[in-house]
């Protein structure tokens, strides 16, 4: 995994109590960076005061599939979209987080490159 944006986090209670490095965030591989933004995004959906925006610049993957990821874990959690089921909320989730988002997937897919691995 290449990165080469530069991480700004506020100094705040919220990122400080994440017990990791964010220092280290360019020799994160796929998993550490995933996981890592995720325990972010989800702590600050939980003890921020306000919404969250959430834009990676990073390519054009990383915002749909962070979107979806947190989509996918409120709706696991009962927080939202709780009317649908699993088959629906992957719809949702591709079809708005995705295409509507503007991401090239079937342009990727047909050219038989991973964009959900």
């Amino acid at each position: 995994t290449f990165v080469n944006a530069e991480l700004k986090l506020p100094n705040s209670s919220i990122v400080n109590d994440i017990p990791l490095d964010w220092l280290d965030y360019k020799k994160w591989n796929l998993i550490e960076l995933t996981s890592s933004y995720m325990m972010l995004l989800i702590k600050c959906l939980g003890e921020g005061e306000g919404g969250l925006l959430l834009h990676c610049i990073s390519g054009w993957d990383r915002t749909p599939l962070f979107t979806s990821l947190l989509r996918l874990s409120l709706w696991a959690d009962g927080a939202t979209h709780q009317n649908l089921d699993a088959r629906e909320i992957l719809y949702l989730t591709i079809a708005y987080d995705w295409m509507l988002f503007g991401h090239q997937l079937e342009d990727r897919l047909s050219k038989q490159e991973d964009v959900f691995l």
